[in-house]
């Protein structure tokens, strides 16, 4: 959140999931969009890493 542009971004994120799917007006530039895949790809990799470490199990 440390400048405009990932302001923006998260704020579109937050919003995506009712106005993607009910709004005709919903628009989202292809910047925004590779910005937002990869912070929800880095999110994954953290979620994962975390959960695998509490419950102390090796990686499938």
């Amino acid at each position: 959140m440390d400048n405009k542009f990932h302001r923006r971004s998260f704020r579109r994120l937050q919003r995506a999931y009712i106005d993607a799917r009910y709004s005709a007006h919903y628009e989202i530039t292809e910047e925004e969009l590779n910005y937002l895949v990869a912070e929800v790809q880095r999110l994954q990799a953290l979620t994962e890493r975390v959960c695998w470490g509490r419950i102390g199990a090796e990686r499938p």
